[in-house]
Protein backbone atom coordinates (compact mmCIF):
# COMPACT_ATOMS: atom_id res chain seq x y z
CA UNK A 1 0.00 0.00 0.00
CA UNK A 2 1.62 3.32 -0.90
CA UNK A 3 1.11 6.13 1.21
CA UNK A 4 -0.71 8.98 1.29
CA UNK A 5 -4.19 9.92 1.94
CA UNK A 6 -6.94 7.19 3.54
CA UNK A 7 -10.23 7.36 1.70
CA UNK A 8 -13.04 5.14 2.92
CA UNK A 9 -13.23 2.85 0.17
CA UNK A 10 -15.73 -0.13 2.59
CA UNK A 11 -18.99 -0.67 2.25
CA UNK A 12 -22.64 -1.07 4.27
CA UNK A 13 -24.78 -3.62 3.67
CA UNK A 14 -28.25 -4.71 3.92
CA UNK A 15 -27.99 -7.62 5.69
CA UNK A 16 -25.92 -8.29 9.23
CA UNK A 17 -24.41 -11.51 8.24
CA UNK A 18 -22.40 -10.30 5.20
CA UNK A 19 -19.66 -12.76 6.77
CA UNK A 20 -20.18 -14.78 10.12
CA UNK A 21 -18.12 -17.37 11.92
CA UNK A 22 -19.99 -20.29 14.12
CA UNK A 23 -18.60 -21.72 16.88
CA UNK A 24 -20.51 -25.23 17.33
CA UNK A 25 -21.18 -27.17 20.62
CA UNK A 26 -22.90 -30.33 20.09
CA UNK A 27 -25.03 -31.23 23.69
CA UNK A 28 -22.39 -33.73 24.41
CA UNK A 29 -20.81 -31.09 25.80
CA UNK A 30 -22.94 -30.22 28.05
CA UNK A 31 -24.17 -27.14 29.79
CA UNK A 32 -20.74 -26.04 31.85
CA UNK A 33 -19.20 -25.21 28.82
CA UNK A 34 -21.88 -21.99 28.75
CA UNK A 35 -20.07 -19.67 31.35
CA UNK A 36 -16.70 -20.29 31.41
CA UNK A 37 -17.78 -19.43 26.95
CA UNK A 38 -19.17 -16.29 28.01
CA UNK A 39 -16.17 -15.21 30.07
CA UNK A 40 -13.80 -15.57 26.99
CA UNK A 41 -16.42 -14.04 24.36
CA UNK A 42 -16.85 -10.95 26.66
CA UNK A 43 -13.51 -10.27 27.83
CA UNK A 44 -12.26 -10.90 23.93
CA UNK A 45 -15.08 -8.62 22.49
CA UNK A 46 -14.07 -5.68 25.23
CA UNK A 47 -9.91 -6.66 24.86
CA UNK A 48 -10.08 -5.52 21.05
CA UNK A 49 -13.10 -3.19 20.87
CA UNK A 50 -14.77 -5.40 18.37
CA UNK A 51 -17.90 -4.80 20.96
CA UNK A 52 -18.21 -2.36 23.71
CA UNK A 53 -21.37 -3.11 26.29
CA UNK A 54 -23.03 -0.12 27.64
CA UNK A 55 -26.12 -1.38 28.89
CA UNK A 56 -28.05 -4.24 28.78
CA UNK A 57 -32.08 -3.27 30.23
CA UNK A 58 -33.08 -6.86 30.34
CA UNK A 59 -31.27 -7.15 33.69
CA UNK A 60 -30.63 -3.91 34.60
CA UNK A 61 -27.30 -3.46 33.61
CA UNK A 62 -25.24 -0.42 33.07
CA UNK A 63 -21.26 -0.27 32.51
CA UNK A 64 -21.26 3.53 33.75
CA UNK A 65 -22.30 2.10 37.51
CA UNK A 66 -21.66 -1.40 37.54
CA UNK A 67 -18.15 -1.95 35.17
CA UNK A 68 -17.55 -4.48 32.92
CA UNK A 69 -20.05 -7.03 31.80
CA UNK A 70 -18.25 -10.33 32.33
CA UNK A 71 -17.49 -8.97 35.94
CA UNK A 72 -21.26 -7.98 36.82
CA UNK A 73 -22.57 -11.30 35.32
CA UNK A 74 -20.00 -13.18 37.53
CA UNK A 75 -20.72 -10.99 40.95
CA UNK A 76 -24.83 -11.35 39.95
CA UNK A 77 -25.71 -14.11 38.16
CA UNK A 78 -29.02 -13.78 39.72
CA UNK A 79 -29.58 -11.03 37.60
CA UNK A 80 -30.09 -13.58 34.84
CA UNK A 81 -32.23 -16.23 36.94
CA UNK A 82 -31.98 -19.97 35.79
CA UNK A 83 -34.33 -20.79 32.96
CA UNK A 84 -36.39 -24.07 32.48
CA UNK A 85 -33.94 -24.36 29.69
CA UNK A 86 -30.73 -26.00 31.30
CA UNK A 87 -29.26 -23.91 28.19
CA UNK A 88 -29.78 -20.53 29.46
CA UNK A 89 -28.30 -20.99 33.21
CA UNK A 90 -28.36 -18.35 35.67
CA UNK A 91 -25.67 -15.58 34.56
CA UNK A 92 -25.54 -16.25 31.07
CA UNK A 93 -26.50 -13.28 28.76
CA UNK A 94 -25.22 -13.75 25.68
CA UNK A 95 -28.60 -14.21 24.32
CA UNK A 96 -29.45 -10.70 25.77
CA UNK A 97 -27.04 -9.19 23.56
CA UNK A 98 -28.82 -8.37 20.32
CA UNK A 99 -32.18 -6.07 21.03
CA UNK A 100 -32.63 -3.98 17.70
CA UNK A 101 -32.42 -0.93 17.43
CA UNK A 102 -30.83 -0.14 20.71
CA UNK A 103 -28.35 -2.75 21.35
CA UNK A 104 -26.67 -0.81 23.41
CA UNK A 105 -23.18 -1.49 22.57
CA UNK A 106 -20.97 -0.39 19.96
CA UNK A 107 -17.84 -1.22 17.68
CA UNK A 108 -14.78 0.85 17.38
CA UNK A 109 -13.76 1.55 13.60
CA UNK A 110 -11.35 3.44 12.17
CA UNK A 111 -11.91 5.91 8.64
CA UNK A 112 -10.88 8.15 6.58
CA UNK A 113 -11.70 11.66 7.73
CA UNK A 114 -12.06 14.79 5.40
CA UNK A 115 -8.09 15.47 5.21
CA UNK A 116 -7.45 11.70 4.48
CA UNK A 117 -6.50 10.95 8.07
CA UNK A 118 -7.20 7.84 10.55
CA UNK A 119 -10.12 8.85 13.11
CA UNK A 120 -11.83 6.72 15.43
CA UNK A 121 -15.59 6.26 16.20
CA UNK A 122 -17.82 3.98 18.43
CA UNK A 123 -20.10 2.70 16.19
CA UNK A 124 -24.06 0.94 16.63
CA UNK A 125 -25.72 2.09 13.84
CA UNK A 126 -24.25 1.60 10.06
CA UNK A 127 -26.36 4.03 8.43
CA UNK A 128 -25.76 7.14 11.45
CA UNK A 129 -21.75 5.85 10.65
CA UNK A 130 -21.40 5.78 6.73
CA UNK A 131 -23.99 8.26 5.06
CA UNK A 132 -22.18 11.46 6.58
CA UNK A 133 -18.73 10.05 5.05
CA UNK A 134 -21.00 10.29 1.33
CA UNK A 135 -21.73 6.67 1.22
CA UNK A 136 -24.92 6.75 -0.96
CA UNK A 137 -26.22 2.86 0.52
CA UNK A 138 -25.68 2.51 4.14
CA UNK A 139 -28.36 0.27 6.61
CA UNK A 140 -29.30 0.56 10.07
CA UNK A 141 -27.38 -2.06 11.24
CA UNK A 142 -24.17 -2.90 14.03
CA UNK A 143 -21.35 -3.67 11.84
CA UNK A 144 -20.59 -6.24 14.57
CA UNK A 145 -23.06 -8.70 16.28
CA UNK A 146 -22.82 -11.71 18.49
CA UNK A 147 -25.77 -13.88 18.16
CA UNK A 148 -26.14 -17.29 20.96
CA UNK A 149 -28.53 -19.99 19.39
CA UNK A 150 -29.75 -23.52 20.09
CA UNK A 151 -30.23 -26.12 17.52
CA UNK A 152 -31.62 -29.09 17.38
CA UNK A 153 -32.97 -31.87 14.90
CA UNK A 154 -33.89 -29.53 12.32
CA UNK A 155 -30.21 -28.41 11.64
CA UNK A 156 -29.01 -31.12 9.58
CA UNK A 157 -25.66 -30.08 9.53
CA UNK A 158 -25.11 -30.05 13.47
CA UNK A 159 -27.93 -31.53 15.13
CA UNK A 160 -28.18 -30.89 18.57
CA UNK A 161 -26.06 -27.83 19.27
CA UNK A 162 -25.55 -24.98 20.58
CA UNK A 163 -23.64 -21.73 19.28
CA UNK A 164 -22.32 -18.40 19.15
CA UNK A 165 -22.63 -16.16 15.73
CA UNK A 166 -20.15 -13.41 15.01
CA UNK A 167 -21.19 -11.48 12.28
CA UNK A 168 -20.80 -8.55 10.60
CA UNK A 169 -22.52 -5.91 8.28
CA UNK A 170 -19.55 -3.86 6.57
CA UNK A 171 -16.51 -4.57 4.71
CA UNK A 172 -14.42 -2.43 5.96
CA UNK A 173 -12.15 -5.25 7.65
CA UNK A 174 -11.06 -6.28 4.35
CA UNK A 175 -8.39 -5.21 1.93
CA UNK A 176 -10.47 -5.30 -1.03
CA UNK A 177 -13.90 -4.26 -0.96
CA UNK A 178 -17.11 -3.59 -2.57
CA UNK A 179 -18.09 -0.37 -4.62
CA UNK A 180 -21.85 -1.19 -3.56
CA UNK A 181 -22.48 2.14 -1.11
CA UNK A 182 -20.53 4.13 -3.29
CA UNK A 183 -21.15 6.18 -6.59
CA UNK A 184 -19.36 4.40 -10.09
CA UNK A 185 -18.15 5.89 -12.98
CA UNK A 186 -19.04 2.44 -15.15
CA UNK A 187 -22.65 2.42 -12.72
CA UNK A 188 -21.37 -1.17 -11.48
CA UNK A 189 -22.04 -1.97 -7.70
CA UNK A 190 -19.47 -4.78 -7.61
CA UNK A 191 -15.90 -3.18 -8.34
CA UNK A 192 -13.30 -3.92 -6.30
CA UNK A 193 -12.09 -1.07 -4.16
CA UNK A 194 -8.48 -0.84 -2.50
CA UNK A 195 -9.05 -0.45 1.47
CA UNK A 196 -5.81 -2.09 2.46
CA UNK A 197 -5.26 1.31 4.57
CA UNK A 198 -8.17 1.08 6.40
CA UNK A 199 -7.89 -2.64 7.17
CA UNK A 200 -4.53 -2.99 8.27
CA UNK A 201 -6.12 -0.88 11.58
CA UNK A 202 -9.48 -2.72 11.68
CA UNK A 203 -8.87 -5.67 10.40
CA UNK A 204 -6.24 -6.76 13.32
CA UNK A 205 -9.12 -6.12 16.01
CA UNK A 206 -11.20 -8.59 14.38
CA UNK A 207 -8.75 -11.05 13.53
CA UNK A 208 -7.66 -11.06 17.17
CA UNK A 209 -11.12 -11.62 18.76
CA UNK A 210 -11.57 -14.31 16.08
CA UNK A 211 -8.08 -15.97 16.89
CA UNK A 212 -9.16 -15.88 20.43
CA UNK A 213 -12.20 -17.48 20.05
CA UNK A 214 -11.45 -20.26 17.87
CA UNK A 215 -8.57 -21.12 20.16
CA UNK A 216 -11.15 -21.08 22.93
CA UNK A 217 -13.79 -23.70 20.90
CA UNK A 218 -10.84 -25.86 20.30
CA UNK A 219 -10.22 -25.91 24.05
CA UNK A 220 -13.54 -26.49 24.81
CA UNK A 221 -13.97 -29.08 22.53
CA UNK A 222 -16.27 -27.43 19.77
CA UNK A 223 -16.45 -26.73 15.96
CA UNK A 224 -15.42 -23.92 14.53
CA UNK A 225 -16.55 -22.35 10.85
CA UNK A 226 -16.17 -19.86 8.61
CA UNK A 227 -19.27 -18.86 5.99
CA UNK A 228 -20.46 -16.19 3.85
CA UNK A 229 -19.36 -13.35 1.48
CA UNK A 230 -19.42 -12.58 -1.74
CA UNK A 231 -17.13 -14.42 -4.25
CA UNK A 232 -14.20 -11.95 -3.65
CA UNK A 233 -14.84 -11.84 0.11
CA UNK A 234 -15.03 -15.14 0.06
CA UNK A 235 -11.44 -15.29 -1.67
CA UNK A 236 -10.33 -13.23 1.52
CA UNK A 237 -12.12 -15.30 4.10
CA UNK A 238 -10.54 -17.82 6.38
CA UNK A 239 -11.25 -19.55 9.78
CA UNK A 240 -9.15 -17.42 11.43
CA UNK A 241 -10.65 -14.29 10.09
CA UNK A 242 -9.51 -11.74 7.17
CA UNK A 243 -6.46 -12.19 4.94
CA UNK A 244 -4.85 -8.96 5.75
CA UNK A 245 -2.19 -9.87 2.67
CA UNK A 246 -4.85 -11.36 0.14
CA UNK A 247 -4.24 -10.60 -3.41
CA UNK A 248 -6.38 -8.57 -5.48
CA UNK A 249 -9.45 -11.00 -6.01
CA UNK A 250 -10.62 -11.41 -9.88
CA UNK A 251 -13.86 -9.67 -10.34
Amino acid sequence: MSSGRLVNAWSSYDSEEVCWWEAIFPFELGPGVLLPWQDAVLTAADDTDMLRIYKLDRIGYLRERDGYLVDFLRDHPESVPHSEDEWRPAGFALNYLEAFPDRGSKTRLTYADQEGEPADAWVDNMHEFAYPLGLIRSYPYSPFSIEYFISELDDTDFPNHVGTIFSISTDIWFPWTSSFSHESESGLMDEILDNRGLAAINGPRLNTFLHRMRDEVARIGGIWTAKGGNNHLQAQLNEEGVNLSAPRPTP
